[in-house]
């Protein structure tokens, strides 16, 4: 794993975290919810990432 790569799994990681405290889902449909809603914040992270270099971080 590149370190790109680590921070954005960090990223996930503690937005997820951080919502949930936030939240306090209920049940597992609001946790996942909230998972989602974390991932999103990385993926936006790693989309402008990608703006700013002008390419696809990740190859498809």
């Amino acid at each position: 794993m590149t370190n790109t790569e680590l921070v954005l799994n960090a990223l996930a990681e503690i937005s997820t975290t951080e919502i949930s405290k936030a939240t306090n889902p209920q049940g597992i449909t609001e946790a996942t919810d909230v998972t989602i809603q974390g991932g999103n914040i990385a993926r936006n992270a790693r989309e402008s990432l990608e703006k700013q270099i002008g390419r696809s971080y990740y190859p498809h």
